[in-house]
Formats: C-alpha cells, structure tokens, sequence
C-alpha cells in the first residue's frame, strides 16, 4: 500500500516575517509583535497565547494557499515544548506568595492548547 502526501500551501509567521513572501524577502511586511490569527472569533483570539495565535495564523495562510476551507481540513499540529510560556508564567504565579492561579490560564497550558483551540473555532 502506497500512501501519497501533497504540500498544497504554506504559512509561515514571525515578528519579522509575517507571512511566506515577507520571509523570502519578496514583500517588505511591517513587524508584528503578534499574529491577526483571525481564524479564531474575537473573544479566543483575545485569551489566546502567542503559540495558539501563531498556529492559528499559519493555518489560515496554508488553507488561504490552497483555496481550501479550514474547517474542512485534518490537521497535524507539532510543537516541541507547547505552551511554556503560560506554563512559566502559572510557575510564577505559584512561587509568589499569595498568588492565586488562574484557571483559565491553567487550562491553556496545556500541550494541545492550540490544537483544541483551532479544533473549536473552526467546529471541525
């Protein structure tokens, strides 16, 4: 049995190149310090952390590549460290006297934040 693979579109983000053609230097793009990520609905993309707006993003863009609807396509999201940031930012909270954790902080931390994130806004 012989499985094929197809690369249909890209998305690439970061602060200094925000999207493929920024980072093949093709198109000067402004910094951003965070991605639009509007694939998620106003209120996630407020409580969302940088992870979960960057895959957002590059979802959006791939899918936007592919003249695909992402709500329709299965996705495979990697990170090798998930969400430290929250997580060192909870870890800071617990070492300061008298810091309460934030439950919703809490449940962000988590490896498959963003997968369940995008999994959601998208209802897929």
């Amino acid at each position: 049995m012989t499985l094929s693979a197809y690369v249909l579109g890209v998305g690439v983000w970061t602060p200094e190149a925000p999207n493929l053609p920024a980072l093949l230097g093709t198109v000067a793009e402004p910094a951003a310090l965070r991605p639009a990520a509007q694939l998620l609905p106003a209120r996630m993309r407020g409580r969302a952390s940088l992870l979960t707006a960057m895959f957002a993003e590059v979802v959006e863009q791939a899918a936007r590549a592919a003249s695909v609807d992402p709500g329709r396509l299965p996705s495979v999201l990697g990170s090798a460290y998930g969400e430290m940031g929250t997580t060192l930012g909870l870890l800071a909270q617990l070492a300061a006297a008298g810091e309460q954790l934030s439950p919703s902080k809490f449940q962000a931390s988590v490896h498959n934040t963003a997968a369940g994130q995008l999994s959601i806004a998208l209802r897929n």
